[in-house]
């Protein structure tokens, strides 16, 4: 079998740079998007203090930002309902969300539901954002991980090899693949 709602998102692993990378958008060298700094999410953050109550509705380019932040922090702090919500808030800005991509939103939300063991909620969030952005292979690997966790194999194959045709050494990648054969 292979990794499905309630293990750890393949998405959560990469850090934000190669997140952006995924979708073309990051700067020269990998340090900024959109002008705006990128930092790695594959390590918990320690500045949860300043997140835990603020969910201000971001009115402008940097304060989409500041909440996207404050989402990743506070799931890299396994606080997936709250992260959740922040997500929600900005997917419900449409296309007035700036700053941010509304796929990179997508994929967390994707990343809390899969965490809170919501294997639906994550379909629908990661399938979201990569029909908003099919280059996105992290949200293609976790929808794989789930699909065939749900023996849903044939649906499965299609999205790892999507992930593939981005990242066809991804040794992860390779492995799930082999899981999807063997299931």
């Amino acid at each position: 079998t292979g990794r499905g709602a309630g293990e750890e998102p393949l998405v959560s692993r990469l850090a934000l740079g190669q997140r952006q990378q995924a979708i073309g958008d990051t700067g020269p060298g990998g340090e900024e998007a959109n002008g705006y700094p990128l930092s790695p999410t594959s390590s918990p953050r320690n500045d949860i203090q300043s997140v835990a109550t603020d969910t201000t509705r971001a009115s402008t380019p940097a304060d989409a930002v500041e909440v996207f932040q404050r989402a990743m922090i506070l799931s890299d702090n396994e606080q997936y309902e709250e992260s959740a919500d922040l997500c929600r808030q900005l997917v419900n800005r449409g296309p007035r969300l700036t700053g941010v991509h509304e796929s990179e939103v997508w994929a967390q939300l994707g990343v809390n539901m899969q965490s809170m063991d919501r294997a639906d909620d994550a379909l629908a969030a990661f399938r979201q954002a990569v029909h908003l952005n099919p280059r996105l292979h992290p949200c293609h690997a976790n929808l794989a991980m789930i699909l065939n966790y749900q023996r849903k194999n044939a649906e499965a194959a299609e999205h790892i090899m999507e992930a593939l045709r981005y990242e066809p050494q991804n040794p992860e990648y390779l492995s799930l693949l082999h899981a999807i054969n063997e299931s």
